[in-house]
């Protein structure tokens, strides 16, 4: 039953995958039309973990809501209009930019009834915006059907009205007639009033305190003008944005532009160690003693990390003190949303840092750039890779290792583990990559962090998977550990530039390595459950420590 389970499930993304692609295409869709059900019922039929109780008709799902608001433009359940766009000059208009909560795109509020949401990260960001649109239209369906007697000429009911009265602010609410307000909103949406107050708290803040009583109705409300046809919801997509998608427009100016800062400092030449990465890691573990006046004791300072991912005056006092020695920091301008450090190690003192035993002493770079996003990995790697021409001269880079450190969802331990993969499987698909993981399970022996090895998928989507096919993959003899969503795109561009096109060396250094953002398997653990925290520190930083380690004993 499992097994069957799964199948329709992988059926049931790949087709939502085939529409997804052929409605962006066509250049438009109502979400209440023909297609926009279609969608609605693969996804349904998905149940992803990530979406809790979508398929439960009188509850809605609190924390996949805030979940997906905080990666949507704040007021996009206002607006009954998406359009998604390409970068076509907006910023030149008087129009206020938007940054979702939790991820780097750029949106405008056009009008009263119209969002607009730039994608710039190529045919993934589309999939994963259009994901949770999906689920948001379904949870506003469900609101109207609660809120509102359909049979009766959708007359409101009483709890309707308070919400109502609380979302438009008419009235001042004492904290006792608040309290009544959100026993009515919990008794609407299916929720205990304890787990109805602490979505109030999650979803509010000081400026807009009541804002989960607006997000319930306007989202209720767009519900209904849409089946009473007063003003139906519609997704469009620019002829800009479709002219451009995967043809590689916003990796290339990327990739240019690092390329031309690597030879105008006369470092296009030296070898050189690319890191997929965050943006703190490699930078702290290399300059943070000598900014912060800290002396290096043997072992590896992991609460030190912890104080300076909590405090950004020291976060800017060790940026400082490494562009002092020789950091380059390119604050990305290209719309791919990845910035980028270049590191001369020629100029860097070990001795006062976790890898003063190393004995390092050559004239290596590192290149550290930002997570890319799903497909767009292929793009940025593939791209980074080429022949670059400077001075009327084609260069190829030295490039000796290429390391990919990221976040993902792990099947078999808990949040802050760590998985080496061992071969990226591409979900949906018969592609496999395997490779020769230089990072191996025994450089992560240690007594608080558990550690994996194994095969690995790389998902269209985290928002997607569901218990059935991820427990498939994990019992199985595919025998996976775990679950992201660049991994088979940076292997497939790197096997493409050493492999065939020649455009590096052959005998290039590969490693990969995640830590467990979440546990899609456990109740509790899902991405929507929250980050990681401080918890993240220890594995981010082991992690970095053993590609460092790999690159000051490269010869």
């Amino acid at each position: 039953m499992a097994k069957s389970r799964a199948r329709e499930t992988t059926e049931s993304i790949e087709r939502l995958y085939v529409t997804l692609r052929h409605l962006f295409y066509r250049g438009f869709y109502k979400p209440s039309g023909v297609s926009g059900e279609s969608l609605r019922s693969l996804l349904l039929n998905i149940n992803p973990e990530i979406y809790g109780t979508m398929g439960v008709s009188n509850k809605i799902e609190l924390d996949g809501l805030l979940y997906v608001l905080d990666r949507l433009p704040e007021g996009i359940e206002e607006t009954a209009f998406v359009h998604l766009t390409s970068d076509e000059g907006f910023d030149k208009g008087s129009f206020e930019p938007i940054i979702p909560k939790k991820r780097r795109r750029v949106c405008y509020r056009i009008d009263e009834h119209q969002m607009n949401i730039e994608v710039l990260l190529g045919r993934s960001e589309i999939y994963d915006i259009l994901t949770h649109l999906t689920f948001l239209y379904i949870e506003a369906d469900k609101i109207r059907n609660l809120a509102f007697l359909m049979d009766d000429g959708a007359r409101p009911k009483r709890t309707w009205r308070i919400i109502e009265e609380v979302a438009l602010g008419e009235k001042k609410f004492s904290r006792k007639e608040k309290e009544v307000a959100l026993i009515h909103l919990s008794s609407l949406i299916g929720r205990t009033f304890d787990e109805t107050l602490n979505a109030y708290n999650d979803f509010g803040s000081d400026e807009n305190p009541d804002r989960l009583f607006k997000i319930i109705y306007y989202l209720g409300k767009g519900s209904l003008d849409d089946v009473q046809e007063k003003r139906e919801r519609e997704i469009h997509f620019s002829a800009i944005l479709r002219e451009r998608v995967g043809h590689h427009y916003f990796g290339e100016k990327w990739a240019h532009k690092v390329k031309e800062v690597l030879a105008q400092n006369d470092l296009h030449m030296r070898p050189l160690h690319i890191i997929s990465a965050n943006m703190h890691s490699v930078k702290n573990m290399l300059f943070a003693n000598d900014a912060l006046l800290k002396k290096q004791k043997g072992e590896v300072d992991y609460k030190l990390y912890e104080e300076i991912s909590n405090k950004k005056s020291l976060q800017d006092k060790i940026l400082e003190h490494s562009q002092q020695q020789g950091l380059i920091y390119i604050d990305d301008q290209s719309g791919s949303n990845i910035d980028v450090q270049i590191i001369d190690l020629s100029k860097i003192d070990l001795k006062n840092s976790p890898f003063a035993n190393t004995n390092y002493t050559g004239e290596d770079v590192i290149l550290v750039f930002d997570y890319a996003f799903g497909e767009q990995a292929f793009e940025v790697m593939d791209e980074l890779l080429r022949p670059y021409n400077y001075n009327s001269e084609v260069y190829t880079m030295k490039v000796k290792s290429i390391h990919i450190m990221g976040k993902a969802g792990i099947l078999t331990g808990g949040k802050g583990d760590i998985m080496i993969p061992t071969s990226h499987i591409f979900e949906g698909t018969a592609d496999n990559y395997i490779f020769d993981n230089a990072l191996k399970l025994e450089d992560f022996v240690d007594e608080d962090l558990k550690a994996f090895e194994g095969p690995m998928i790389t998902v269209l989507g985290t928002s997607l998977q569901n218990k059935d096919i991820l427990t498939y993959f994990m019992t199985t003899s595919w025998k996976a550990i775990g679950l992201e969503m660049e991994g088979a795109h940076y292997q497939k561009a790197i096997q493409v530039a050493s492999k065939i096109r020649k455009h590096i060396s052959e005998d290039v250094t590969v490693s990969y390595a995640y830590y467990a953002s979440d546990n899609p398997l456990e109740t509790g653990s899902t991405l929507s459950s929250g980050g990681l925290g401080l918890t993240g520190v220890k594995p981010t930083y082991l992690i970095t420590l053993r590609i460092l380690e790999h690159i000051f004993k490269t010869k």
